[in-house]
Formats: C-alpha cells, sequence, structure tokens
C-alpha cells in the first residue's frame, strides 16, 4: 500500500505525545528489567493489568505489541509467517502475529527494541477461545513455567452471579500463587493502593469524556484511542494517573473555550470495534466534509467504564473479577449495547461506522443487533467496512473510503 492511501494518526492533546513516551519507555523497561535478571512476562487476554502494575514487573502484552508492530507497517510479515507455519489466515491477526513473532528466525530492528522472550507466560480464555489456544506455541517454543486462567462467560450484563465472581478471583489467587513460586510475590496492600488509583483514574477518565461531549469536541476519538492505553495497561500507576489528570485539564480548557479539534464540525460520529492501527489516518477522513469521530468503542477495553464503583480496594481480587467479566467484550452483548447507548446519547451521536473485523467472530457478531437498535431507538444510520485492524494486506482503500463517503452523503440528506 502506498504513502498516498494511508496516513499517521492525526492527534490533538498535548497529553497524547506524553502517552507516546510511556509506551516506548514500557518496552525499553521489559530490556533493562530482563538485563538484571527480572523475569518478564508475556501476557495473553484480558488479564487484569492492576496486577502486574502492583508487582512492578515488565510485561510483553499479545494485546499491545502487535498494535506497535501494525502501526510500523510491518506486521504483516509476522502473520506470513504464522500461515506459511500452518495457522489459518481467518484467525485473529492480534494472536496470529504474536505467533509469526514467536515462529520468526530473524526479526525487523523496529522488534528487536521491543522484544524479549518470556521467562513466564499467563495465558486466559478471556474474552475469547482463540486467546484461550494462542498462547500454547510459545509455551512449546521457550519451555517456560505457565499459567492460565479461565474465565467463566458472563450472562449478568453488568451484574454477574456472585458465584462467577468468586470463581474468577479463585482463578485470580491461583495466578498469585503461581507468580510467588516463580520469584513475584505480590504485596496486598500494594494491591490495594493499586485498585484505588485504578479506579480513581476510570472515574477521570469519565470527566474527559464529559469534556469531549461538548460541542464543538475538544478531543478526537484518535486521542482517546492513544490515551486509552493508560487506563489498559498501566491502571493504578501514579505517573499514568497524573497524565490523565492533565489530559482532562486540557479537555476542560479546551471545551470551555470553545476550542474545537476539529474545524468545522457538523457530524459526530461513533467508532466501532477496532481500527486500522496501520492507518489511523482514516479516522480523519471525514474531517473533510465536518465529519469527526468524537468516541470509538474500543476506548472502553479494560477501562473500568461499565461500572465506576465496581473496583473496591478493601477486596481487590474480588472487584478485579468483577471488572473483568463486565467488560466491554463480554460476548452477550448486553454492556456494548449499553454503552452505545450512552454514547449515541452523550456525544450526540449522527452516525455510526462498525470495522468489519477478519478473524473476530465476537466484534463483529454484534453489529446487526446494535444497528438495528441505533436505528429504531434514535433514528442514527451505521455503516459497516471491511478491513482488518492490523492486517493491511485486507485494507481496500478506495472501497472504504467511497462507503464513507457515500455514508456522508447519507448524513447530509438527513
Amino acid at each position: 500500500m502506498t504513502e498516498k492511501t494511508t496516513a499517521p494518526a492525526k492527534k490533538t492533546m498535548e497529553a497524547s505525545a506524553e502517552v507516546s513516551k510511556v509506551i516506548r519507555g514500557q518496552y525499553a523497561r521489559v530490556k533493562e528489567d530482563k538485563a538484571r535478571g527480572r523475569p518478564v512476562v508475556w501476557s495473553y487476554g484480558l488479564t487484569p493489568r492492576e496486577i502486574f502494575v502492583a508487582l512492578d514487573v515488565p510485561i510483553i502484552s499479545v494485546e499491545q505489541l502487535p498494535i506497535m508492530l501494525a502501526s510500523k507497517q510491518i506486521v504483516g510479515r509476522y502473520l506470513e509467517i504464522a500461515e506459511h507455519a500452518g495457522f489459518a489466515r481467518d484467525l485473529c491477526t492480534y494472536h496470529t502475529s504474536m505467533l509469526g513473532v514467536v515462529e520468526a528466525d530473524t526479526r525487523d530492528p523496529y522488534l528487536e527494541k521491543l522484544f524479549e522472550p518470556p521467562d513466564i507466560i499467563i495465558g486466559s480464555n478471556l474474552p475469547c477461545m482463540s486467546e484461550s489456544k494462542s498462547f500454547l506455541p510459545a509455551v512449546e517454543k521457550y519451555r517456560v513455567p505457565h499459567y492460565f486462567i479461565d474465565a467463566p462467560i458472563c450472562l449478568g450484563g453488568s451484574d454477574p452471579p456472585e458465584r462467577t465472581i468468586k470463581y474468577l478471583a479463585a482463578e485470580l489467587k491461583g495466578l498469585l500463587s503461581f507468580l510467588e513460586q516463580h520469584g513475584l510475590k505480590m504485596d496486598m496492600a500494594t494491591l490495594s493502593e493499586v485498585v484505588d488509583r485504578s479506579r480513581e483514574m476510570s472515574r477521570i477518565w469519565t470527566e474527559v469524556d464529559e469534556y469531549r461531549q461538548a460541542v464543538p469536541t475538544p478531543m478526537t476519538a484518535v486521542d482517546g484511542l492513544v490515551c486509552m492505553y493508560l487506563l489498559s495497561y498501566l491502571p493504578g500507576r501514579p505517573d499514568a494517573a497524573d497524565i490523565l489528570r492533565r489530559l482532562r485539564d486540557e479537555a476542560k480548557t479546551k471545551a470551555q473555550n470553545k476550542v474545537g479539534a476539529v474545524e468545522n464540525e457538523k457530524f459526530r460520529l461513533l467508532f466501532l470495534d477496532v481500527p486500522p492501527y496501520y492507518n489511523l489516518g482514516l479516522l480523519s477522513y471525514l474531517e473533510k466534509d465536518g465529519g469527526v469521530f468524537v468516541k470509538a468503542e474500543i476506548e472502553y477495553v479494560m477501562s473500568g467504564q461499565t461500572d465506576l464503583n465496581v473496583l473496591d480496594p478493601q477486596h481487590p481480587l474480588e472487584s478485579l473479577a468483577k471488572k473483568a467479566l463486565i467488560d466491554m467484550p463480554c460476548p452477550t452483548y448486553t454492556n456494548r449495547i449499553d454503552f452505545m447507548r450512552r454514547a449515541i446519547r452523550d456525544f450526540r451521536i449522527d452516525g455510526i461506522v462498525g470495522a468489519n473485523k477478519r478473524g473476530c467472530r465476537n466484534m463483529p457478531a454484534g453489529f446487526r443487533i446494535m444497528k438495528d437498535i441505533a436505528a429504531r431507538e434514535f433514528g442514527v444510520p451505521m455503516t459497516i467496512i471491511d478491513l482488518d485492524g492490523l492486517d493491511l494486506r485486507e485494507y481496500d482503500d478506495v472501497q472504504v473510503k467511497s462507503r464513507l463517503d457515500a455514508f456522508m452523503e447519507t448524513l447530509a440528506a438527513k
């Protein structure tokens, strides 16, 4: 794909630059800690990150490293390596790309800056069955200790049965015992402090969203996708909380002074599912017609926004279990639909764009329900574009932009 069809993210918030530095620092620290003899943990799935923050342990996440590779448009090589090793192309590209990283004999210089082989691997079936299998080749290759977290399916929306919470809390307790056996002993007082700060960060993010609801919006979904890293991967870390506070203050100042992130805002848009991380500039494409993505659904993953009161420092494992169970990727869709309803009302959404992510059976499967509810209850139209969030090979620039242009014509006609 040429440079003409892809573009980098267009960020407007100063805090976003700080987050980018934090991400680079995280990976640099993995290498530094490895050199000092600290075990490196590979984490698969939506394991509560508060645990790793409290342990102060270097971590490589299967949900984050592929995004970094996609942003540099080098992830395709590792997808092809995995495919040549026998893994199907229609698997989730997050998992397939990591399988390629594991199988690769040599790695790109950029990946070498981020990569360290694991000393411990944590697997899980949260949020999907593909997640439950994708860590096994890494276990087989590196022959390191591993632990599997069995997360039950939550059928209760934002109010799961108590037995379900207790079951997952016991799994997390087992994880702590396993990590202690391998030199990573948890101090429960520290975990409680981290859980408390994580709860505060979720509340700060809610304040940020309140300022984003202003017309014109002071902050687009691109900045939201960057800054959500703090909530999703560094929840409860003091420096992450400080950056979120500065983001809130920046959004507040812009909202009060009616400084919009985009000139000529006409249509407020919501993005569902995984955006094209190799081409986040696509989220700015419709600004030429006054279309602004004011919110992205993926910002809510592991953010604690489903229930701001779910985290309880006095019961850290139980509350972390509940936070995970009611997270947005829950396959029963109750919380996704509730999020969409709130977003349409609060952000005054005019139109919705959903990305049909190849290889995912979970997220796109809810589109039919969500599209019908948005139209029936709010009169808000939704269009669906076909692309993969990581795999540039699946991206057709002409087709995607033609669909988006047609959608904007529909909004203008309304």
